[in-house]
Protein backbone atom coordinates (compact mmCIF):
# COMPACT_ATOMS: atom_id res chain seq x y z
CA UNK A 1 0.00 0.00 0.00
CA UNK A 2 1.00 3.40 -0.71
CA UNK A 3 2.68 6.03 1.79
CA UNK A 4 -0.34 8.36 3.58
CA UNK A 5 0.30 12.09 2.89
CA UNK A 6 -1.90 13.51 4.09
CA UNK A 7 -5.28 11.38 6.07
CA UNK A 8 -8.79 12.50 4.96
CA UNK A 9 -10.25 15.79 7.47
CA UNK A 10 -13.30 17.34 7.73
CA UNK A 11 -13.39 20.90 7.87
CA UNK A 12 -15.83 23.19 9.03
CA UNK A 13 -16.19 26.39 7.35
CA UNK A 14 -19.17 29.24 7.38
CA UNK A 15 -19.95 31.09 4.82
CA UNK A 16 -21.19 34.44 4.60
CA UNK A 17 -23.81 36.05 2.23
CA UNK A 18 -26.40 39.17 1.80
CA UNK A 19 -29.22 37.60 0.44
CA UNK A 20 -32.43 39.29 -1.20
CA UNK A 21 -35.86 37.50 -2.03
CA UNK A 22 -37.43 38.25 -5.08
CA UNK A 23 -41.29 39.98 -4.72
CA UNK A 24 -44.15 40.17 -7.27
CA UNK A 25 -45.21 43.73 -8.05
CA UNK A 26 -48.42 42.85 -6.03
CA UNK A 27 -46.38 41.89 -3.07
CA UNK A 28 -46.71 38.57 -3.24
CA UNK A 29 -43.07 36.29 -2.62
CA UNK A 30 -42.44 34.39 -5.59
CA UNK A 31 -40.01 32.37 -4.38
CA UNK A 32 -37.05 33.35 -5.97
CA UNK A 33 -33.96 35.62 -4.88
CA UNK A 34 -30.34 36.25 -5.17
CA UNK A 35 -27.43 35.73 -2.84
CA UNK A 36 -24.01 37.03 -3.26
CA UNK A 37 -20.97 35.96 -1.34
CA UNK A 38 -19.03 38.23 1.48
CA UNK A 39 -15.95 38.36 2.74
CA UNK A 40 -15.20 40.65 5.75
CA UNK A 41 -18.37 42.67 4.08
CA UNK A 42 -16.41 42.56 1.01
CA UNK A 43 -18.56 40.94 -2.06
CA UNK A 44 -15.95 37.99 -2.23
CA UNK A 45 -16.21 37.15 -5.96
CA UNK A 46 -15.85 40.52 -7.06
CA UNK A 47 -15.70 41.38 -10.21
CA UNK A 48 -18.86 39.17 -11.08
CA UNK A 49 -20.36 38.48 -14.04
CA UNK A 50 -22.63 40.12 -16.02
CA UNK A 51 -25.62 38.53 -15.02
CA UNK A 52 -24.72 38.70 -11.54
CA UNK A 53 -23.59 42.23 -11.61
CA UNK A 54 -27.05 43.00 -13.50
CA UNK A 55 -28.88 41.17 -10.55
CA UNK A 56 -27.01 42.68 -8.29
CA UNK A 57 -28.04 45.85 -9.46
CA UNK A 58 -31.88 45.09 -10.34
CA UNK A 59 -31.74 44.01 -6.24
CA UNK A 60 -30.31 47.35 -5.20
CA UNK A 61 -31.45 49.72 -7.58
CA UNK A 62 -34.86 48.57 -8.21
CA UNK A 63 -35.07 50.58 -11.40
CA UNK A 64 -32.47 50.52 -13.09
CA UNK A 65 -32.26 49.82 -16.76
CA UNK A 66 -29.15 47.02 -17.42
CA UNK A 67 -29.88 46.48 -20.47
CA UNK A 68 -31.63 47.46 -23.83
CA UNK A 69 -33.95 44.63 -24.12
CA UNK A 70 -35.04 45.94 -20.05
CA UNK A 71 -37.24 48.53 -21.87
CA UNK A 72 -40.59 48.47 -23.27
CA UNK A 73 -40.75 49.47 -26.82
CA UNK A 74 -44.13 50.41 -26.74
CA UNK A 75 -44.29 52.60 -23.82
CA UNK A 76 -40.57 53.41 -23.38
CA UNK A 77 -40.49 52.72 -19.99
CA UNK A 78 -38.37 50.32 -18.17
CA UNK A 79 -40.48 47.45 -16.77
CA UNK A 80 -39.60 45.06 -14.22
CA UNK A 81 -41.80 42.09 -12.94
CA UNK A 82 -39.74 42.16 -9.26
CA UNK A 83 -38.72 44.21 -6.40
CA UNK A 84 -36.41 42.40 -4.05
CA UNK A 85 -36.22 43.18 -0.04
CA UNK A 86 -33.65 45.09 1.39
CA UNK A 87 -30.38 43.24 1.79
CA UNK A 88 -29.99 40.88 4.83
CA UNK A 89 -26.54 39.36 6.16
CA UNK A 90 -26.62 35.84 6.93
CA UNK A 91 -23.94 33.47 7.97
CA UNK A 92 -24.16 29.56 7.00
CA UNK A 93 -21.93 26.24 8.97
CA UNK A 94 -20.99 23.92 6.91
CA UNK A 95 -18.28 21.35 6.80
CA UNK A 96 -16.33 19.97 3.65
CA UNK A 97 -14.51 16.45 3.89
CA UNK A 98 -10.88 16.52 2.01
CA UNK A 99 -10.19 13.05 0.71
CA UNK A 100 -6.98 11.05 1.63
CA UNK A 101 -3.82 11.80 -0.38
CA UNK A 102 -1.23 9.15 -0.86
CA UNK A 103 2.14 9.25 -2.61
CA UNK A 104 1.93 6.83 -5.74
CA UNK A 105 5.85 6.94 -7.44
CA UNK A 106 8.42 9.35 -7.51
CA UNK A 107 6.19 11.87 -9.01
CA UNK A 108 3.06 11.53 -8.28
CA UNK A 109 0.61 12.40 -5.45
CA UNK A 110 -2.94 10.76 -6.03
CA UNK A 111 -6.25 12.10 -4.00
CA UNK A 112 -8.55 9.50 -3.23
CA UNK A 113 -11.74 11.35 -3.88
CA UNK A 114 -13.20 9.51 -6.48
CA UNK A 115 -14.65 5.76 -7.15
CA UNK A 116 -11.26 5.18 -9.17
CA UNK A 117 -8.28 7.63 -8.76
CA UNK A 118 -5.57 8.03 -11.47
CA UNK A 119 -1.81 9.07 -10.84
CA UNK A 120 -1.22 11.81 -13.03
CA UNK A 121 2.33 10.69 -13.39
CA UNK A 122 2.43 7.14 -13.74
CA UNK A 123 -1.08 6.46 -14.87
CA UNK A 124 -1.45 3.59 -11.80
CA UNK A 125 -5.20 3.63 -10.31
CA UNK A 126 -6.14 3.28 -6.90
CA UNK A 127 -9.98 2.83 -5.15
CA UNK A 128 -10.91 5.24 -3.01
CA UNK A 129 -9.29 3.16 -0.16
CA UNK A 130 -5.83 3.52 -1.23
CA UNK A 131 -5.69 0.46 -2.30
CA UNK A 132 -3.73 -0.69 -5.95
CA UNK A 133 -6.27 -1.55 -8.82
CA UNK A 134 -5.52 -4.47 -11.38
CA UNK A 135 -4.18 -2.58 -14.89
CA UNK A 136 -7.04 -1.32 -16.98
CA UNK A 137 -6.61 -3.92 -19.26
CA UNK A 138 -7.55 -6.15 -17.39
CA UNK A 139 -10.77 -5.08 -16.09
CA UNK A 140 -13.78 -6.79 -16.57
CA UNK A 141 -11.80 -9.97 -17.46
CA UNK A 142 -14.35 -11.90 -15.62
CA UNK A 143 -17.41 -10.04 -16.62
CA UNK A 144 -16.69 -9.73 -20.29
CA UNK A 145 -17.34 -5.83 -19.28
CA UNK A 146 -15.05 -3.54 -21.00
CA UNK A 147 -12.59 -0.90 -18.75
CA UNK A 148 -14.57 2.26 -19.88
CA UNK A 149 -17.80 0.89 -18.58
CA UNK A 150 -16.76 0.38 -14.85
CA UNK A 151 -14.31 3.75 -15.00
Amino acid sequence: MPRVVRESYWETYTIETVEFDRIQKDGSPDGGGFAFHLKDGELKDWPLSDAGLVNLLRCVVPDAVAYAWDWNDDSESFEQGWTATKGKIKKYTDQYKWPKIIQCCENGQVELENFTNTCGSCGADYNSSGQLLAPRHMWGEETGEHWSEIY
